[in-house]
This record gives C-alpha cells, sequence and structure tokens, in this order.
C-alpha cells in the first residue's frame, strides 16, 4: 500500500513543479493536503498512474561541512534505481506509520517524522533515542516534483528533509539495509563537481543547488 495524494486535490498547482523551496506557506498547505486528502492505493495501481503522487520523506543527512551519501546494489527493489548513488535516505510511508494518528490534530507531521525515524532505523542502525537527545535539527527545505521526467519521478511528491548532526566527531552508521552497498561521508561542494553522472535523479536535482549553504 502507497500513501498518496491525487492530482484531483490541484496540490501540484498549489505547490509547483520541479525543486520547490518550502515557506512557511507552503509547508502549511502541504500538511493541510495531508491531513485533509491523503490516502492509501494498492502499489501495482499507484506505480504506473502518475495521477495519484506517492509521498517520499527524502532526507539529507548533513555533519558540518559533509552529508551522507550511499550506493544502492544492483539488485535493489525498485530496479530503476539500482546501482545508483544517492543522498536521500528516507522511502514511502507504511500503513503502520498511521495507525496511531488517525485522530491527531498533528496528524500530517506526525505521520511524516514517524517514518522519517523508522527508515533512518531499518536503513542505518540509527536509535531513534539519540535523535531525541541531541540537538539535531530537522528541517522540511524543498518539495520535489518532477512531472516531465521518467514515470518513477511522475508517480512520487518528495518532502526534502536535512537532518544537521550535531555529533562532535564524525557519525559511523552500520547500515542494515540490504539494499545499501556501500556509503560514505562526502564533502558537498567537491562532490557536486566531480560525480553527478552517478546519482539518482533526486539527488542531482540537490546536488545542482551547487551551495552548500542553500541547505
Amino acid at each position: 500500500m502507497k500513501f498518496c495524494l491525487s492530482l484531483e486535490n490541484q496540490f501540484t498547482d498549489l505547490l509547483g513543479v520541479g525543486l520547490i523551496p518550502v515557506t512557511e506557506e507552503k509547508k502549511a498547505l502541504f500538511h493541510k493536503l495531508i491531513n485533509s486528502s491523503a490516502f492509501f492505493i494498492e502499489r501495482s495501481f499507484a506505480e504506473y498512474r502518475p495521477r495519484f503522487k506517492q509521498i517520499i520523506p527524502y532526507c539529507v543527512l548533513k555533519w558540518q561541512d559533509k552529508i551522507l551519501t550511499y550506493q544502492r546494489r544492483s539488485d535493489h527493489t525498485e530496479e530503476r534505481l539500482a546501482q545508483c548513488w544517492s543522498i536521500g535516505f528516507g522511502g514511502h510511508i507504511d500503513p503502520r506509520d498511521v495507525k496511531n494518528f488517525r485522530c491527531c490534530s498533528s496528524f500530517s507531521q506526525k505521520v511524516l517524522s514517524t517514518a522519517i525515524f523508522r527508515e533512518l532505523n531499518e536503513e542505518l542502525g540509527f536509535p531513534l533515542d539519540l535523535f531525541q537527545n541531541l540537538s539535531t535539527t530537522i528541517t522540511l527545505k524543498f518539495f520535489l516534483n518532477l512531472e516531465d521526467e521518467s514515470l518513477v519521478e511522475q508517480v512520487h511528491f518528495g518532502a526534502v528533509y536535512l537532518i544537521d548532526l550535531k555529533f562532535e566527531s564524525l557519525p559511523v552508521f552500520q547500515p542494515q539495509d540490504n539494499e545499501i552497498l556501500d556509503y560514505k561521508w562526502q564533502n558537498f561542494n567537491s562532490l557536486c563537481v566531480r560525480s553527478l553522472d552517478l546519482y539518482e535523479n533526486w539527488s542531482k536535482r540537490i546536488l545542482l543547488i551547487n551551495d552548500f549553504s542553500e541547505i
């Protein structure tokens, strides 16, 4: 099951197309649309129908002037992304992320944060209590809505979060997700110059900002 918004809700017209900087107005509208109109549909139905946008929290992990990058395995379940490098951690929102918050006034925020923490724990083995105990900041920075690209982009809508880790030393993770082949911390600006062609399209769009201070 995939957590979606329908184009019939006109959210694309309201939020925009491309890599969209998040303003307070757009953030409030995004949460309002999820609170009022989001729903689950079967993956087999959603994957080939661009009128449904699957909501993906897409998290960029930052430590000082570095960001965490990783390579997907060749046998990745999403074959269109196999072997690509990425700067975005996260994935689809699951029914388990939603079930405890249906009657909550902050439904959208609760669901998104639950999905983010679950995915980071599943992919990196990151203990959730460390996020709660550190002065880590989590900021919704961009929306990604690439309607004129490949089908995989047409059926997804990214909510790009910057997670600024406040560790004293460079964090070391033990990836738990068997679809992650390798990961490494890289300097943002040098990464933009050297290896854009290795990255999946959403990551490329963010890296093309080409100014670390903007994220």
